[in-house]
Order: C-alpha cells, then sequence, then structure tokens
C-alpha cells in the first residue's frame, strides 16, 4: 500500500518534468504590418470618383517614413494571446489527424501485419501524446511568457487594387486581417452629399480588436485635400504605438557622426528621427572639426529642425623638404604635392608617403602632436643583378644593330668613288674636261662619305665592344 503513494509522486514529478521542458511559442513575425484600402464609396459623382483611391494614397505617402512601432505592455500580452491561439488552432487540426491515423492503424486486420502494426500504432500514439502535453501546456500558459520583440519595423502591405490598394474590405476589418495577416488596417467610407464631400477614416488595430483611430471631416474637394496632413499626423501616434516628435538633424560636414542621447544615428546627410516627447541630448562630431553638443527640449506632435555646424580645429602646417627636392607628396594616398611643401596637419594620424623616381619611396606618419624632422634624405633605388643584366643585354643588341646598319653605306661610297675614278678618265680622254671636272667632284663627296662612314663603323664596333665586356660582366655577376 506504501507503494501506490511513492508510485502516484513519481508519476506527478515525471509529468512536471515534461511540462518544464515544453518551450513558450515566440512571436516569429518581423515586421509590423499595416494595409491601406480604398475607402467604400456612396453617391459619389463621376469627376470625384477618383477620391476614393487618391485620398488614401496621400495618407499612406503621408506616414511611409514612419520607422518602427513600439509594442506596449498590453499589446504584448494581447499578441502572446494571439500567438497561443494560433498554435492551438494548428495542433487541433494535428491531432485531429493523427487521431485519424491511429484508427486507421487498429483497424488493419492482416496478421502478417501485426508486429508492424504495433510499431506503428506505438510511433502515432507517442505522437499523440506529445500532441496533447503541448496543447495542455499552452492552455496553462501565461500569455506573458511569450517572447514578443519590443519593437518593430513598419512595413507597408500592397494590395492589387489602384494605386496598390486593397479594395475595401467585404467584411469586418478583424476578419479582413487574420486573413490577410495584418497588424492594422486603414480604411473608411467617403459620400458626396450636395457638393459636400464628408469623409470617415478609421483604423483598426487586429492585436487589439478595435479601431484605434478614426477622422471625420466634410466640405469642398479642395478643402479636404489641405486637411489630410491633420489624418497622417494623428494616424502616426497610432502606428508608432507610443509618443511621438519629429526631429529633423542637417550636419555641416555631412558626413559628421550624430548621435541622440547617447545611441547613433544613421550616417550621411540630413537625418529626421522620430523620438519621444522631452529633452534630449545631440552630440555631433567630425575628423578636423570640434565636438558639438546641444539639448532640444521636443513637444508632442512636433516637428523640430536643428541644423548642426561644426566648427573646424586650427591644426597649423608642417613644412616638408626633401634631399633630392622635388618628390610627390601622398596623404592617405591622395597626392597633396612636391616637395618642397607647407602641408596642412592632418586631423587624425595618417600615413604619408614620398616618393621620387629612382628613389626608395619613404613612409611615416603624421598627425596631432607628432614632429617632423625635415629634410628628409631619399635613398638611390638599389638596382638587382637581373636588372643590370637586362640593361647591359638592350645596350648590347642596341649597338650591335647600329653597328650592322652602319656597314652598308661606306662599302657602297667607297666602290661608286672608284666607279667615278674610270669615269673621270675616260672624260678626260674623251677631252670632255667640264663633265671630268663634275666626274671628279662627285667622286671626292663618295670618297670621303666612305671614309667618314668607315669611321663611323669603326667607332660603333669600338661601342659593341664595350658593351659585349659589360654584357658578359653582369652576366657572371647574376650567375655568381
Amino acid at each position: 500500500m506504501r507503494a501506490a503513494p511513492r508510485l502516484l509522486l513519481f508519476l506527478s514529478l515525471l509529468a512536471a518534468l515534461g511540462h518544464a521542458e515544453e518551450a513558450a511559442p515566440r512571436d516569429t513575425r518581423d515586421t509590423w504590418t499595416i494595409a491601406f484600402s480604398a475607402l467604400w464609396a456612396r453617391g459619389l459623382s463621376a469627376e470625384n470618383s477618383y477620391l476614393a483611391s487618391s485620398v488614401v494614397l496621400l495618407i499612406r505617402d503621408g506616414v511611409a517614413r514612419l520607422p518602427s512601432h513600439t509594442i506596449s505592455e498590453d499589446e504584448r500580452g494581447l499578441r502572446g494571446k494571439a500567438v497561443i491561439a494560433r498554435e492551438l488552432t494548428s495542433l487541433a487540426a494535428s491531432i485531429a489527424q493523427i487521431r485519424k491515423e491511429r484508427d486507421e492503424a487498429l483497424f488493419v486486420g492482416a496478421p502478417a501485419a501485426a508486429s508492424a502494426e504495433n510499431k506503428g500504432s506505438s510511433s502515432v500514439q507517442s505522437r499523440l501524446d506529445a500532441a496533447l502535453a503541448r496543447r495542455a501546456f499552452l492552455e496553462s500558459l501565461d500569455p506573458s511568457a511569450v517572447e514578443v520583440a519590443a519593437e518593430k519595423p513598419v512595413a507597408i502591405r500592397d494590395g492589387q487594387g489602384a494605386g496598390k490598394l486593397f479594395d475595401p474590405p467585404p467584411y469586418s476589418p478583424g476578419e479582413f486581417c487574420e486573413r490577410q495577416d495584418f497588424d492594422m488596417l486603414v480604411g473608411g467610407t467617403i459620400r458626396e452629399v450636395d457638393s459636400y464631400i464628408l469623409l470617415d477614416i478609421w483604423a483598426y488595430d487586429a492585436a487589439r480588436g478595435r479601431v484605434v483611430y478614426t477622422w471625420r471631416d466634410a466640405g469642398g474637394r479642395e478643402g479636404l485635400y489641405a486637411s489630410l496632413d491633420g489624418v497622417a499626423n494623428g494616424l502616426t501616434g497610432a502606428i508608432l504605438g507610443r509618443p511621438w516628435s519629429v526631429l529633423s538633424l542637417a550636419p555641416d560636414p555631412v558626413e559628421a557622426a550624430v548621435s541622440v542621447d547617447g545611441a547613433p544615428t544613421s550616417s550621411g546627410g540630413p537625418r529626421e528621427l522620430f523620438l519621444s516627447p522631452g529633452a534630449h541630448e545631440i552630440r555631433a562630431s567630425a575628423a578636423g572639426h570640434r565636438d558639438l553638443v546641444r539639448t532640444v527640449d521636443l513637444a508632442p506632435g512636433s516637428e523640430t529642425s536643428l541644423a548642426l555646424a561644426l566648427e573646424r580645429e586650427q591644426r597649423g602646417t608642417v613644412a616638408l623638404a626633401t634631399d633630392p627636392a622635388g618628390a610627390d607628396v601622398y596623404v592617405d594616398s591622395l597626392w597633396s604635392g612636391k616637395t618642397p611643401l607647407e602641408l596642412e596637419m592632418p586631423a587624425a594620424r595618417s600615413r604619408v608617403l614620398l616618393s621620387k623616381p629612382g628613389f626608395n619611396p619613404l613612409p611615416f606618419s603624421l598627425g596631432p602632436g607628432t614632429t617632423v624632422q625635415s629634410p628628409f634624405v631619399l635613398e638611390t633605388k638599389a638596382v638587382s643583378r637581373e636588372q643590370r643584366q637586362k640593361k647591359a643585354r638592350e645596350d648590347f643588341y642596341g649597338a650591335f644593330g647600329w653597328f650592322l646598319i652602319s656597314l652598308p653605306a661606306p662599302l657602297f661610297c667607297y666602290r661608286y668613288a672608284f666607279d667615278y675614278a674610270d669615269k673621270v678618265r675616260a672624260l678626260v680622254a674623251a677631252d670632255s674636261l667640264t663633265e671630268a671636272q663634275k666626274a671628279i667632284d662627285t667622286g671626292y663627296i663618295l670618297y670621303w662619305s666612305s671614309v667618314g662612314g668607315a669611321a663611323l663603323s669603326v667607332s660603333l664596333f669600338v661601342w659593341v665592344a664595350t658593351t659585349i665586356v659589360r654584357y658578359i660582366t653582369a652576366s657572371d655577376r647574376a650567375a655568381g
């Protein structure tokens, strides 16, 4: 008899441990989704029929910039309930399917399949027990235990109608949001009575299950458009889920890093922030500028613009000179001029490179607090053995080529000079003294041209001999 209470205690502990192993569900939706539907039109004339969509499109454009929705405490509890309800609905379908499989397995009549049947029914039963245990866990779970993000990015869902709006819902907004999986639906009605436009705009919150914002107005068409800014402002609070103020920041320079209450903002250009009303500290900083701190007090629903013009730091200059002069100066890979150069001291530590052809590049760092000993002496760039050998070979080939080119000219001139000597003898014998004198002049030109060409060829041969000696010497050094 004593064993029974102990067995019951053991089973209860096992059940408790089974529940302890169950994991609470979490809200897996990454965005807070809002949809806009065209307005129900009542009695609109043909010329005003476009208002049913254009009014909503203007409102949508007015709130498209909103960044995120804040999940309040009461909304977190409601979302927890919704997450539990969705999983319970899915579990109910799973349990029904598992029971159907179990019942089908029980009615299998083939004896040969008994072993497989027992194994199969055991597997089905274990799945059913797990599903029933999960259902019991969820039914007793506190919705606050469901993990829900404190903030979600706002995402506007496009429809298939005019301007990518949804058609007016044919049933209740709550059912429409549930079927389409929206967090908020913005819609309404528009009527025309005696040339007056009657407008009724509402925003339905799916988690709260009720309309959280309404706006009504009546007037002419032009006046109605002018009042739509008020609709966007009122709707902003419902979408953000908290009190709000807009702060527009314009830093100068635009690449300045800006933080609000210690949190960095996006970089580059003007920035529009949706902040909570009240006091905020704005801090801006940029390289080469003094830090700027401002405090602003934002009223609820207000839009404030703040220019942040940072003052440049006076960093002084540094004189750079090199021996020899004329070296290119690069600061962080940007060319700044040639030495000697008066350079502005960089705001942050930077890499400076001095470069001149034929000399080794000289890098060093420069920034606030560093000192420079000028001039910088540049070292001649060392030539490798391979480079010396290549240059000697190229010099030899060049000298030998010019030597070969110079050989034909003196040989031809010398040969033609002898031909003209024979011609002179023939002209003298024929008593043609005038023609003989011309032949003599031409012969002299050819003779002395051959002599000059021969001298040039000899000089080039000496050059060839010199270069081949250098080439052989360079090859020996490279081999060594």
